[in-house]
C-alpha cells in the first residue's frame, strides 16, 4: 500500500517530457497537455518556456485570465521563446472582454522600442485587428 502511495507523490518522468506534453496539445487534449505543464512548472519554476506552454494551454481551455498570469510569468523570466508573450497576453484580455487593457500591451510594446522587425510588424497588425 505504500508504494503505491509513494507511487503518487513522485512525478513520473514521462510528465516532464515536453514533446509528450506538446503532443497533447496538438492532439487537442488540453487538459492532460495543462496537467503535464503544471508537473514541469513544478519542478523547475525557473524555466520560462515551461510557463509559456502552461499559458497556452490554458488559452486553449479558454482560461485566460489564468493564462495572463503564465505568459506575465515567462516574460519576467525572459529568454529565447518569450519575446511574444505581449501578444499572447494581449489576445487573452481581448477575448476575455478587456478589448481596451488588450490594446494597450501592444501599444506598451510598441513605445518600448524593444523588439525585431519583425516583431514590431506582428504587433501593429495585431493592434490593427483590434482596434
Amino acid at each position: 500500500m505504500f508504494g503505491l502511495f509513494a507511487k503518487r507523490a513522485a512525478t513520473p518522468a514521462d510528465d516532464l517530457d515536453p514533446g509528450r506534453a506538446v503532443a497533447f496539445l496538438k492532439r487537442g487534449d488540453f487538459r492532460e497537455a495543462l496537467r503535464r505543464a503544471n508537473a514541469m512548472v513544478k519542478a523547475k519554476p525557473e524555466v520560462a518556456l515551461s510557463w509559456r506552454f502552461r499559458g497556452e494551454c490554458l488559452f486553449s481551455l479558454e482560461r485566460h485570465t489564468e493564462a495572463v498570469e503564465s505568459f506575465d510569468k515567462a516574460a519576467s523570466l525572459g529568454g529565447p521563446g518569450t519575446e511574444d508573450m505581449f501578444l499572447w497576453k494581449s489576445l487573452c484580455l481581448h477575448n476575455s472582454g478587456q478589448p481596451k487593457q488588450a490594446q494597450q500591451v501592444i501599444r506598451d510594446f510598441l513605445a518600448s522600442g524593444a523588439g525585431t522587425p519583425e516583431l514590431i510588424a506582428q504587433a501593429r497588425n495585431a493592434l490593427v485587428k483590434l482596434e
